[in-house]
């Protein structure tokens, strides 16, 4: 699997169509944000690290909230907090601590979190929620940090007949 390599920002070629306040927005210190895995994990370590080695990430750049820290875990901070790009959520319990009522902590986020953060909902084949290499490295892929970070309006007809030929996408449209 190819790796994707950083870009400069300043090499970016916005769309024309975005604003300023748009783009500023965006742009607004996304490459020191990092991502946040909610939920069970049972991949390695070194799978862990191999996988968003190979998007031009670190490991450094990952939280993690183990399924049993998420029944204490305050969630009300991920209203405030705008330290993630991306949250990608797993099998959850369905309590956690200041949900305010929602039915678990995925839908919580999807209402309340804040703004610039883009929730991923991790599902298995089944289509309940679990987090497995695939779904986290399509969730990689689709999000706002690695959207940023490999020019993905320019490149995007590339990464898509890269990301079909590997059966992660069959249609490279669905990924904008």
């Amino acid at each position: 699997m190819k790796n994707y390599k950083r870009i400069n920002e300043t090499k970016y070629n916005w769309n024309t169509e975005r604003t300023n306040d748009a783009i500023n927005k965006y742009i607004k210190q996304i490459e020191y944000k990092k991502f946040l895995i909610i939920g069970s994990c049972h991949l390695s370590d070194e799978t862990l690290n191999k996988l968003f080695r190979n998007y031009g990430f670190s490991i450094f750049e990952v939280d993690f909230i183990d399924y049993d820290e998420v029944t204490n875990y305050d969630f009300g901070v991920l209203k405030k907090t705008d330290k993630y790009s991306d949250i990608f959520v797993g099998a959850t319990p369905h309590s956690a601590k200041n949900t305010r009522g929602a039915v678990s902590p995925l839908s919580f986020l999807k209402k309340y979190a804040h703004e610039d953060i883009k929730v991923h909902a991790l599902k298995n084949n089944n289509g309940k929620l679990g987090l497995t290499k695939e779904n986290l490295q399509k969730a990689i892929i689709n999000s706002n940090k690695f959207a940023y970070e490999t020019n993905w309006e320019i490149k995007k007809g590339l990464i898509g007949k890269h990301l079909k030929s590997l059966g992660i996408c069959k249609d490279s449209k669905k990924l904008s």
